[in-house]
Order: C-alpha cells, then structure tokens, then sequence
C-alpha cells in the first residue's frame, strides 16, 4: 500500500502541470494549487523515506487499492481537475 499511495500523491505536481498543460491554464490560481498539492506530495514521500508508517507497510489486493483510490485518493484528482479547467 505504500508504495500506491507514494505514487498517488508524488505524481499529483506531473498530475496538474500535465492538466495546466491541457486547458492552456496557467493562472495564479492554477500554479498555486498545482504548488500546494505538488510540495506536499514531495514531503509526504520524504516523510515516509526519513519516519516509514508501518500501517502502511502492507500488501494489500488489487481490489483494495481500487477502493482506496474511489474512497480517499481520486477526490485529490477531482479538485484539481477543476482548477486546471476553470470550473472553479
């Protein structure tokens, strides 16, 4: 599971810069979101490099990664979707 969720919220910065790319969207508000999200996903990975989270250190099936990425980590993508396309 860790490294699912490391690989979820380290490519949040390609995530938005790729949809900044997309909707030729390069506001305030866009590198801002895309800074907030894209730091944090870089130090949630140093984090786990320097103090490793033993809960989740687990494997886990295809199936529960599916359903961690519906229920915690694709809203991450939703809002991000938004700022990048000017819906918000």
């Amino acid at each position: 599971m860790k490294w699912y969720v490391d690989f979820q919220k380290g490519g949040m910065p390609v995530y938005l810069l790729a949809l900044m790319v997309y909707f030729n969207n390069f506001s305030l508000g866009a590198w801002m979101y895309m800074t907030l999200h894209g730091s944090y996903g870089l130090l949630w990975i140093a984090k786990g490099m320097v103090f490793p989270d033993q809960s989740f250190e687990i494997y886990v099936s295809i199936s529960a990664m599916v359903m961690a990425w519906l229920g915690v980590l694709g809203p991450y993508c939703i809002a991000g979707y938004m700022v990048a396309s000017g819906q918000s």
